[in-house]
């Protein structure tokens, strides 16, 4: 053990270790102080609770721990809370900047591929490979997120469990989930998502899943599988379910059963079965759904108990969201937080978080119409001429940038992928200065 105060510092383990007794780690059985650039590629077999590739506990109801920059790559089998870097996370301790790749097994509850149980903090974290369990609260990331807070994270996992079962969490219960994401599969019984299988009293914020997730039973979901008085805002699922059993029963693109719970400002485009209860953006729903949408054409579900279904092209036209309360880049009337971006190629033209890193399509901040009365700007990004013949882009040194020729009627000139700047629309005699 690792008492209060304590430092690990560049250290590394390699071997096996066989425990029969609580609390087993590769490198400590339980750590109370800090332990930073060191990793363990330790297979661990522990046959009781609190089993890590790296430490079995990270602190405890007294003590406030810390591990950064650290690393496991073993195989890991325990009874329960099991985890490939931290068997459990305990309250106030902190996990930051570290990542575990090996096989993990549980037999019991609390699996995750990073850590079984989490109470406290962790930050940029990531989990590769696969996990499974024979019980339930299995995670690609964490297995049980118990008022701990999951920020900035991702897991890239094969994820077998039984009930409560999902890419990033098993279970978030009175916890939160930020800025995270999850690849790869999901597989269970009952209450499976592709970032939660089951969330209560918890947030769910600025969050993707990309996943196929497999359910035998019921509440099968996107992002998660039941969704209890918990909140899932500003996020999006391109996650296709699949039904792998003989009942099949509530399946949504975001969540199986919204019970009490609220999605705000989110959308859905994967594929849902056709099942009893199965709907494009919710499977059931008695709680509250705002501001959100599924791809009826991707989903192949036109019908979703809460939730608006629009066509493709509508799911990649910036003014539907806008329009809807949603806070991109490039625009202040719904905000200036800046949570969401769209362009016409990243993300297979749907919306992304701003903080995956992709650029907005610069929007139009100022027009001035110099005898322009058949030029307009309809919407965002794009300039309409209403009458035959040519128009033209220039920017300031005069050099053509996009040019089209138009029949009679209503036509359209995209403005999506040029760079910020001052740009000059030309037909004939008009003008019209735009700065983007």
């Amino acid at each position: 053990m690792i008492d209060s105060g304590g430092i690990i510092n560049k250290c590394y383990c390699t071997g096996f270790v066989r425990a029969n007794y609580m609390v087993s780690g590769g490198l400590a059985g339980q750590n109370k102080g800090t332990i930073s650039n060191s990793y363990s590629s330790d297979t661990i077999y522990g046959n009781n609770t609190f089993v890590g590739g790296l430490v079995g506990r990270n602190g405890d109801s007294k003590s406030v721990a810390v591990i950064k920059n650290c690393y496991s790559t073993g195989k890991v089998n325990g009874y329960s809370s099991v985890g490939g870097l931290i068997g459990a996370n305990s309250e106030r301790s902190v996990v930051t900047n570290c990542h575990s790749t090996g096989y993990v097994n549980g037999r019991s509850t609390y699996a995750g591929g990073l850590a079984g149980l989490n109470e406290g903090d962790i930050d940029s974290c990531y989990s590769s490979g696969t996990i499974t369990d024979s019980s339930q609260n299995t995670g690609g990331l964490v297995g049980f997120n118990y008022e701990g807070d999951i920020s900035n994270s991702y897991s890239i996992r094969t994820v077998r469990g039984l009930i409560c079962v999902g890419g990033v969490t098993g279970s978030n219960i009175r916890g939160s989930i930020r800025n995270c994401y999850s690849t790869g599969s999901v597989y269970g019984d009952s209450c499976i998502g592709g970032l939660s299988g089951y969330i209560e009293s918890g947030t769910v914020s600025k969050c993707y899943s990309d996943c196929n997730v497999y359910g035998k039973i019921a509440y099968i979901g996107g992002i998660a599988g039941y969704n209890s008085s918990g909140r899932i805002q500003n996020c999006y699922s391109w996650s296709n379910l699949c039904y792998s059993g003989s009942g099949g029963d509530y399946f949504g693109g975001i969540a199986g059963s919204n019970y009490l719970g609220t999605i705000s400002t989110s959308y859905s485009i994967g594929c849902v079965p056709s099942t009893q209860n199965s709907g494009g953006l919710v499977g059931s729903n008695n709680g509250a759904i705002d501001s959100s949408f599924w791809d009826k054409v991707s989903s192949k579900r036109n019908f979703s108990p809460g939730g608006t279904g629009l066509a493709t092209a509508e799911m990649k036209t910036a003014a539907t969201f806008i329009g809807a309360g949603w806070d991109f880049m490039d625009e202040t009337a719904n905000g200036t937080s800046d949570i969401w971006g769209i362009n016409k190629v990243d993300n297979s033209g749907y919306p992304f978080l701003k903080w995956q890193g992709y650029l907005q399509d610069a929007t139009v901040a100022y027009v001035k119409k110099d005898r322009a009365h058949n030029l307009r700007m309809e919407r965002i990004g794009q300039i309409v001429i209403s009458r035959a013949g040519i128009i033209q882009l220039v920017n300031l040194q005069g050099k053509v940038l996009r040019k089209s020729s138009f029949l009679s009627g209503n036509n359209c000139l995209e403005l999506s992928g040029l760079p910020r700047g001052i740009f000059i629309a030309c037909s004939g005699t008009e003008r019209m200065h735009i700065i983007k």
